[in-house]
């Protein structure tokens, strides 16, 4: 706790901007709202994405209905529910692998590189499409379609996040690499 304009501050990310002399109110301003919009905005796209898929997929909407249903007896999701609901994470992360919340992820290049005959120069700032390499159909069968059950065997075999067996590590970036 620190004493800010008279009144006690708990420790928090604000409080540590505060304390932060170097910054001034605007950019602690600017600070925390890009926080909240960030988070805001990426949970309502990634939420509206997810109903958008699965009001055109009634036959998904059935089969996430029979997961649910039992499983919650008429209370709300809560978040950790989610481990138990296999079908659930595989329709949010097919909705998120064909509507990713950042669809083109900006990088700076630190060293020259030769991508397929062309030279990308140091300084160069490359942008990866997420749409275009999670829509690749050496990767993704019918890479299109909405088809939650694709990721139903690696979430099986293990309960945390898993890839596809076939899936590359980078081959569904949702939210960037960091």
């Amino acid at each position: 706790m620190f004493v800010y304009r008279g009144e006690e501050v708990p420790n928090s990310f604000i409080a540590h901007l505060i304390k932060n002399d170097k910054l001034s109110l605007d950019q602690i301003n600017v600070n925390v709202a890009t926080l909240l919009f960030a988070g805001v905005d990426t949970t309502a796209v990634g939420f509206a994405w997810l109903l958008y898929h699965l009001a055109g997929n009634p036959q998904v909407q059935d089969k996430l209905h029979a997961e649910l249903a039992p499983y919650l007896k008429g209370r709300n999701l809560a978040p950790g529910d989610l481990p138990n609901l296999p079908y659930l994470r595989a329709c949010i992360k097919e909705s998120a692998r064909l509507d990713p919340v950042a669809p083109m992820v900006p990088r700076a290049i630190k060293e020259s590189i030769e991508l397929k005959g062309y030279l990308i120069p140091a300084g160069s700032i490359f942008f990866a499409c997420s749409n275009a390499i999670a829509r690749d159909p050496n990767i993704f069968p019918n890479p299109t379609a909405y088809h939650p059950d694709r990721w139903m065997t690696a979430e099986r075999a293990k309960k945390t996040d898993p890839r596809a067996p076939h899936e590359h590590p980078y081959a569904i970036l949702p939210f960037s690499v960091g």
